[in-house]
């Protein structure tokens, strides 16, 4: 299986996590074509990182902090659960057996 080729306009879609996928339309000038296809793999890696870094956050910022947030709430316990600190259970097992005043 060969290299893929660019043509001046190649649409990628890209997979971002395992829910979302992001649409691109790569329009490249005709006499920059030969200058990508001639390293496809590393002017991708670069487009990847850019996409990544400069447009996602910019473009899909509420749905990345929507994300984020249900993550924290999950690893927090959910709603109505309190969180008990080991070190107030050890000051109370501590003053029960009459180590703390």
């Amino acid at each position: 299986m060969g290299t893929k080729q660019y043509g001046s306009r190649t649409f990628l879609e890209l997979g971002v996590g395992g829910t979302h996928t992001i649409e691109v339309l790569l329009n490249l000038r005709h006499v920059d074509i030969k200058w990508w296809n001639s390293d496809v793999s590393s002017h991708q890696k670069q487009l990847f990182r850019l996409l990544g870094r400069r447009v996602l956050p910019a473009e899909c910022s509420a749905e990345i902090e929507q994300y984020h947030h249900k993550k924290r709430r999950r690893a927090g316990g959910g709603i109505g659960k309190k969180s008990i600190v080991i070190g107030e259970k050890n000051i109370k097992a501590a003053s029960a057996a009459g180590g703390i005043e």
